[in-house]
């Protein structure tokens, strides 16, 4: 496949900012979007009296001729994750969303994917997703702790991510995720 550049320093490109969480709708000026985080607490299913963090990322429509909130999407991304809560006691760093430059697709980072979804439209009044990634964990990478005692569940086969920039080109329509995982960037 082609390899798609954006030149970052364009006047054309706009880089995606965590803090963009509301965005007018592209078919409708009374309406806009909100994203938003929430997490909870489960009870691990092996028992013991131990608790794990469940993420989910919601989608509000605001109807402001009709003065509304809506409920229109939610759902959680890495349904595999299970940070319990005694490893991770504020778990409000593992998950962001937030939307992409032009407004039509919202990104949903996690410890391990990268996902990109889109705003319902005329032909389409649902959120769907859009783009999905993630990458197995290989030779060379660091594996995490719990994997490294031998890995038990999903999430103990993919590389987490450490840091993540999404990029619009105007000019010609490019997206580029520029994606950093232990030290690697792809």
């Amino acid at each position: 496949p082609k390899s798609l550049k954006v030149n970052k320093s364009s006047p054309t490109v706009t880089k995606g900012e965590q803090e963009d969480v509301s965005h007018p709708s592209l078919i409708d000026d009374d309406i806009s979007y909100h994203l938003r985080t929430d997490f909870h607490r489960e009870p691990l299913p092996e028992g013991g009296g131990m608790s794990y963090w469940v993420l989910r990322v919601e989608v509000v429509e605001e109807n402001q001729k009709l003065n509304t909130h809506k409920l229109i999407f939610s759902f959680i991304p890495e349904p595999w994750m299970r940070a319990t809560s005694s490893e991770v006691p504020e778990p409000g760093n593992l998950l962001s969303a937030y939307f992409t430059p032009g407004g039509l697709h919202f990104a949903v980072v996690g410890v391990q994917t990268l996902q990109l979804w889109n705003l319902p439209t005329r032909d389409n009044p649902k959120c769907s997703l859009e783009y999905f990634w993630s990458r197995l964990i290989g030779k060379g990478d660091t594996p995490s702790r719990k994997a490294a005692r031998g890995p038990r569940d999903v999430g103990d086969y993919y590389a987490s991510i450490t840091f993540l920039s999404i990029y619009k080109d105007a000019a010609n329509g490019n997206t580029v995720a520029e994606i950093e995982m232990n030290d690697k960037a792809k």
